[in-house]
């Protein structure tokens, strides 16, 4: 009874660390292409303005 009571509380434990782990690596993979997004949209709206200046410069 005892040892049954152990393994269940065992693969409980397991497995609550190992949806953990996965719930972490999934959140850190989505920070770091929020991160990414974040500087490619930055750079395309710099790119833009630059643009933008320039045609107004010309007419």
């Amino acid at each position: 009874m005892t040892s049954r009571l152990a393994r269940l509380f065992r693969n409980g434990r397991d497995n609550w660390k190992d949806r953990a782990l996965e719930k972490q690596k999934k959140l850190r993979a989505l920070e770091i292409k929020v991160r990414d997004l974040s500087a490619s949209r930055d750079y395309w709206k710099s790119t833009a303005k630059i643009a933008d200046e320039k045609l107004l410069k010309q007419v």
